[in-house]
């Protein structure tokens, strides 16, 4: 079963070492960091690219729990996301993305997504059509 999460859209090409760099925190409860860095360099939106950061790690992190049958879900209604000091230069962004357990495997997720930004509309069904067709081995 394929089950995403919606929250923010980067251009992936950009990978600057002040990203790389960010130390995601994560256990069998869930995942967490703050990014307190550059929001722009050389014009692109660097602070955004933690998003993308953070969507890889939670979508590992739930892989890892189902192969070991614990069996867990984003809690979507405990997901915290904020941010301080727009547009000053130095942005601090914070979130935290909790997990829930579940008996069945199949109520569990293996995989989280974005779409969404600042300042702009999200295109939440475009992404949705897009994921629509993924198939996965043996579903």
């Amino acid at each position: 079963m394929f089950t995403s999460l919606i929250i923010g859209i980067i251009n992936p090409t950009y990978n600057y070492p002040v990203i790389a760099n960010t130390k995601i925190k994560c256990s069998d409860t869930g995942c967490f960091d703050t990014y307190n860095r550059p929001e722009f360099i050389s014009e692109s939106e660097i602070a955004h690219q933690f998003s993308n950061k953070m969507s890889k790690q939670v979508g590992d992190k739930l892989k890892d729990l189902y192969k070991n049958r614990k069996y867990s879900k984003v809690d979507f209604n405990n997901i915290r996301m904020s941010t301080k000091n727009m547009e000053t230069g130095e942005v601090i962004y914070k979130i935290y993305t909790p997990f829930i357990t579940v008996e069945k495997k199949y109520d569990s997720f293996t995989s989280f997504d974005h779409v969404g930004g600042w300042n702009h509309i999200p295109t939440l069904a475009a992404k949705k059509i897009q994921l629509n067709n993924l198939v996965i081995k043996g579903e």
